[in-house]
């Protein structure tokens, strides 16, 4: 019968070059599971969190701002009507929205909408759908937020939209026969803006 012996110990040097990599990588892989909440460390930042700045909730991941003159501070836009927010349409400069960089959270909020007049006759294939778009007057409250703190950054503007014409074109949602169509005065939202976002 043959017994094994006790192992033979062995020394095992490690190498000192490996460790300020080793520090690295748990650093890196600490930041990730954190969730981006610093944003030196590559936080990450969704539509929800920049649209919830909107209510009043923070988005900590978001960098700070400092209002300096020749830098552009990037900017999301929401629509809506307190607390139910969508996503600003009319077009921004493309410079102003940069996703990861997002310093700044635009809340515009209608506060009065007047119903001026409906637009009907649309067709499919030559036939009648009984579509129709209900074409509002609208004024909105535009209020800029830092989004890391979710504090004000400057007043609210008022900002009063003037419907446009009927679309003789026009795209309707699954069975929605009447949709509400509120005018956005883009330019006078982009000239509010400026001074906060491109000083």
């Amino acid at each position: 019968m043959i017994e094994q012996g006790p192992a033979a110990k062995k020394n095992i040097r490690f190498p000192l070059w490996l460790i300020p990599i080793l520090v690295a990588v748990a650093f890196v892989a600490y930041n990730t599971i954190k969730g981006g909440t610093d944003k030196a460390a590559g936080g990450y930042v969704s539509d929800a969190d920049l649209r919830a700045v909107c209510q009043g909730i923070a988005s900590s991941a978001s960098p700070r701002y400092v209002n300096s003159a020749g830098v552009v501070h990037p900017i999301k836009m929401f629509v809506g009507v307190p607390p139910q927010y969508d996503i600003y349409g009319p077009q921004l400069p493309s410079a102003w929205e940069q996703m990861r960089d997002v310093q700044l959270v635009g809340c515009a909020d209608r506060i009065e909408a007047t119903l001026v007049t409906t637009c009907d006759g649309y067709e499919n294939d030559g036939k009648p759908t009984g579509n129709k778009i209900e074409m509002f007057d609208a004024v909105y409250n535009l209020r800029v937020i830092e989004a890391f703190s979710a504090k004000p950054v400057g007043d609210p503007i008022r900002i009063a939209s003037p419907s446009g014409r009927c679309s003789l074109v026009a795209s309707f949602d699954g069975e929605d026969v009447t949709k509400q169509d509120y005018a956005i005065d883009s330019p006078a939202m982009i000239a509010a803006l400026k001074r906060f976002v491109q000083p």
